[in-house]
């Protein structure tokens, strides 16, 4: 598999750079250009958060424009933006009517790609699910081109390798935003609204579309219904992965009726709700209030900032698991396999068991 370098990468340095070819970057080609003459990169998969680009622009006021856009010149003394799109906005938001860029005119697809999209999926926060599995999926194409383009073997695997390595991502959550690409809009939509939760949508992913469909019909059918990881898993077994459409009586049997379906989450998760997430059969015990006790735990985290609603939902989800044998043990084991907790597990087991005993200093967690 063809190498990519990542050696230059130091704290928190950009990631522009990286793919800039070295005699274009020695010629530190910085111009000041008219805010008109820029032109939006048509394969720009990121969208600009109104709220997000005032505090850009606060800060590009305050501390100047520190990391210029990348362009490449085009055509009729046109430029197109690379790598930078939100600076421009904020610059533009300030009523400047030139931008300081660094200026390419020679960058082929590949490095264009690169510079597009590893930088947004590095530093940028809350971006939306559907926008971030497109990124991943430039990025793969553009891997799998090059790689054929040079002659090399380009399996998957490698190439989810490189990819995780550049974004400091697992190649397990590459390949699950990878999946979401195979979903209806109308599903994606609800993964990033989190009507649907991250793993959930993942599993429906493998669905037939006709069957995601249905599963958009029934969910069209009352607007407080969601579909939980344990039916999506069971929809996504009921498929063969994929490979078999579901039949009506089947769907029947695991999409809940209107009076067992699961409601999107409440602010304070019931002890109803909760007991609803226990294995079948399990009765009122030591395991249920184990269970109340997570439930309460986790909103706690969430009303503290710890963990995202979202996060909170997928955790809840896991309840099941969580509480048979070791907890902790269980817990640990489902937040180091989510990459994006993983940096919360030693605080979430510190505040839930009150141990003191962890890998990492609790600055490092909060940080």
């Amino acid at each position: 598999m063809f190498p990519i370098n990542l050696s230059g990468r130091t704290g928190n340095a950009s990631l522009d750079r990286e793919f800039i070819p070295p005699e274009l970057e020695r010629t530190n080609n910085l111009v000041h250009i008219l805010i008109e003459q820029l032109d939006a990169n048509p394969n720009n998969r990121f969208s600009i958060n109104k709220s997000t680009l005032e505090e850009l622009a606060e800060t590009i006021e305050i501390n100047g424009l520190i990391e210029p856009p990348i362009v490449k010149h085009m055509p009729g003394n046109r430029f197109m933006i690379i790598s930078g799109h939100r600076r421009v906005e904020a610059c533009r938001l300030l009523n400047r009517d030139r931008v300081l860029c660094r200026v390419l005119t020679e960058v082929d697809d590949f490095a264009e790609t690169m510079i597009l999209n590893v930088p947004n999926l590095t530093y940028r926060q809350h971006i939306p699910h559907s926008e971030k599995a497109l990124a991943y999926q430039d990025i793969a194409e553009a891997m799998r081109s090059r790689a054929n383009y040079e002659g090399e073997d380009a399996s998957s695997a490698d190439i989810l390798s490189q990819i995780a390595s550049m974004v400091e991502s697992s190649r397990t959550q590459i390949f699950r935003y990878l999946r979401l690409n195979h979903l209806v809009s109308e599903l994606l939509n609800m993964v990033d609204t989190q009507r649907i939760s991250f793993n959930a949508g993942v599993a429906l992913s493998y669905l037939m579309v006709n069957n995601q469909n249905d599963v958009v019909t029934w969910l069209s059918n009352d607007s407080e219904r969601t579909v939980s990881l344990e039916i999506a898993e069971k929809l996504k077994y009921a498929s063969d992965n994929g490979k078999e459409e579901i039949g009506e009586e089947t769907l029947a049997l695991i999409l809940p009726t209107s009076e067992q379906a699961v409601r999107l989450p409440e602010e304070q998760t019931s002890e109803d709700s909760v007991e609803e997430a226990l294995p079948p059969g399990t009765k009122r015990s030591s395991k249920h209030d184990s269970a109340i006790s997570w439930s309460r735990f986790l909103t706690s985290m969430r009303r503290e900032g710890v963990i995202t609603r979202e996060q909170q939902v997928n955790l809840a989800a896991h309840i099941s698991n969580a509480v048979r044998e070791a907890e902790e043990a269980a817990l640990r084991q489902w937040l180091e396999a989510n990459d994006k907790l993983s940096q919360s597990t030693p605080l979430l087991i510190q505040r839930y068991s009150g141990t003191t005993t962890l890998t990492k200093e609790k600055s490092e967690t909060e940080s």
